[in-house]
């Protein structure tokens, strides 16, 4: 069987949806979107669900910010609930090199018009009496900073989708991308049909580094084990709880429902590598508990929130997610395979970034270009070097704890692989 659509969608999480959902309130095309197993499934439905729309760029944080007015948009719009509640934000630096990296933040935050301000530890207490502050040289505090349902936006968007005529096709796995004559072709299902179209945009999460290959395709992410805990409920939160990054730690703490959830970025993550391309499992992949890898957080943690020292632990949370050689996602038209457009590797913060990325790409496939400036993300960026696989183990070393290292300028990543060298190399 074989039909003809103007833009077919790989991937049913919070990324995929919301390029649907974009393009379908642009108008003037015709979209389906293709999810292997179950809308939010794969890496979506285990996300820590924080919203932070202060980000590394002044482009990046405008494109952020779209979510905190997005997510309780959708829940007008479509009547379900995305668990979207503002809670404010601090960031903490425990020595003065973190505060004036937080100065500089502070500063972005004030151009684009967001509620900053820079804290001093006594204030922190004012806000986060839970919290252990004698350590801090001071805070930096983001009104606008929140939390989602990670599962609840995806039946948000899905049902928003529906209301613009858009097809949602669950159970439906890609089996390869089309090609003819180095021309994109469309999809093919793996139950045998074929989905002519002249746009392609591939949202796979963590398979879609396969998907793009089978075309030549360059899409260099590599998914590794990504771990946080659920306490038990503690009564002496008072609500609402701010989102906490504990950036000198590595480690963040999140209010849930009088809970705590607590997480982090370490340094040499656990790669894992899919079998397939197919999820077996019903794309709710879930690994075994590694106390050994998450204790470090958790230390952390209790040393600052002392109370989760006498706190039990709930569950927790061990799935993949997908870093990038230099810790920023791919997004846009590719340059092997034109035509086909690419939104995944978004190191942690995909659900969140789903909005902005969602809105920012639609215009980019429908009018040629996005509003703001991309190339920090574009997948145009990447060399065909990062995504060979020993390259990529080796950058996971450090990918994924550089979330919440210094951000020094002009940083050169460690380990240094030797992909590219000036003709003064050698000497």
């Amino acid at each position: 069987m074989n039909g003809k659509i103007d833009i077919a969608i790989i991937g049913g999480g919070a990324v995929g949806l919301s390029v649907a959902y974009h393009l379908l309130q642009m108008g003037g095309c015709s979209v389906r979107l293709f999810e292997a197993n179950q809308i939010g499934s794969g890496t979506s439905w285990h996300a820590a669900g924080i919203v932070g729309p202060l980000r590394s760029s002044l482009n990046m944080t405008r494109i952020a910010m779209y979510a905190t007015h997005l997510f309780p948009e959708l829940e007008n719009e479509t009547g379900k609930s995305t668990g979207y509640r503002q809670t404010g934000g601090l960031w903490l630096a425990q020595n003065h090199e973190r505060l004036a990296e937080l100065r500089r933040i502070h500063a972005m935050g004030c151009r684009v018009g967001l509620g900053v301000e820079m804290i001093s530890p006594q204030e922190v207490l004012q806000v986060a009496p839970h919290l252990r502050v004698d350590d801090l040289a001071g805070a930096l505090w983001v009104d606008e900073d929140a939390q989602v349902s990670p599962v609840d936006l995806c039946a948000a968007y899905a049902a928003g989708i529906k209301q613009l005529d858009g097809l949602i096709e669950e159970g439906q796995p890609v089996e390869r991308i089309e090609t003819d004559n180095g021309k994109l072709k469309g999809i093919a299902l793996l139950n045998g049909e074929r989905v002519n179209c002249d746009r392609v945009v591939l949202c796979a999460g963590l398979w879609s580094r396969t998907l793009a290959a089978n075309v030549g395709v360059n899409v260099p992410l590599q998914a590794v084990e990504h771990m946080y805990v659920v306490t038990e409920p503690i009564d002496q939160l008072r609500e609402p709880v701010p989102v906490v990054r504990d950036l000198d730690r590595g480690v963040y703490l999140k209010g849930d429902t009088g809970k705590m959830v607590i997480g982090g970025f370490e340094k040499d993550a656990k790669i894992w590598n899919p079998t397939s391309e197919i999820p077996a499992d019903g794309g709710f992949l879930m690994f075994a508990e590694d106390w050994d890898q998450f204790e470090p957080f958790m230390q952390a943690a209790v040393e600052r929130m002392p109370v989760l020292e006498s706190t039990g632990i709930q569950m927790f949370m061990n799935g993949p997610e997908s870093f990038t050689p230099d810790t920023k996602p791919l997004i846009g038209e590719t340059p092997e395979l034109p035509g086909l457009f690419v939104a995944a590797g978004f190191n942690s913060v995909g659900v969140m970034s789903s909005a902005g990325v969602g809105r920012e790409l639609s215009e980019w496939i429908l009018n040629g270009r996005p509003r703001f400036d991309l190339w920090e993300v574009d997948i145009r960026r990447v060399s065909p070097k990062w995504n060979e696989t020993k390259n990529l183990h080796l950058r996971m070393q450090e990918a994924v704890h550089t979330q919440f290292a210094m951000h020094w300028p002009l940083k050169q990543p460690e380990p240094r692989v030797g992909l590219h060298r000036s003709p003064l190399y050698e000497r």
